[in-house]
C-alpha cells in the first residue's frame, strides 16, 4: 500500500468509529476477514460487524471512540485507540491497539482488511 492509501484507510477506519457505522466497517472489510476481539469471546467474521456495532451502541449508546496515533509497515497498519464511557455515574476508559493486516500473504484488494486483532488495556 501506498502511504496515500495508508492514511486513506486510516482516515475511513476512524470515521466508521465516530458515526459507529457498521456497513462502513463492512465495505473496510475482506469477505474473508476476521475480528478477534476478546470482548465477545469469539472471532467475528467480517459480514457480522454492522450487527456487533448495532449491538454495542445498543448497550453502550455514550460509547466515544478516539483515535490516538497510528504507524504502518508494508501492508500491516497499527491503529491506537482509546475509548470512553460513563459506568455507574463515573468516566471509564479502555485504551489499546489494533493490527490490520490490509494484505498479507495472499493478495487482498487495497485498503481492505484481512485480520483485525484488537488488544486492550486499562
Amino acid at each position: 500500500m501506498t502511504d496515500a492509501e495508508i492514511q486513506d484507510f486510516v482516515t475511513r477506519f476512524a470515521a466508521a468509529w465516530a458515526v459507529r457505522d457498521g456497513h462502513a466497517f463492512v465495505e473496510l472489510w475482506h469477505p474473508e476477514g476476521l475480528l478477534h476481539t476478546p470482548l465477545v469471546g469469539r472471532t467475528v467474521a467480517g459480514g457480522e460487524l454492522n450487527r456487533l456495532m448495532e449491538v454495542q451502541t445498543a448497550a453502550a449508546p455514550d460509547f466515544v471512540w478516539q483515535l490516538l496515533d497510528w504507524t504502518a509497515r508494508g501492508n500491516v497498519v497499527i491503529i491506537e485507540w482509546q475509548t470512553t464511557r460513563i459506568v455507574n455515574g463515573a468516566r471509564f476508559d479502555w485504551r489499546g491497539v489494533v493490527m490490520d493486516e490490509t494484505g498479507g500473504l495472499s493478495p487482498l484488494p487495497q485498503g481492505e482488511v484481512g485480520s483485525h486483532r484488537q488488544m486492550r488495556s486499562g
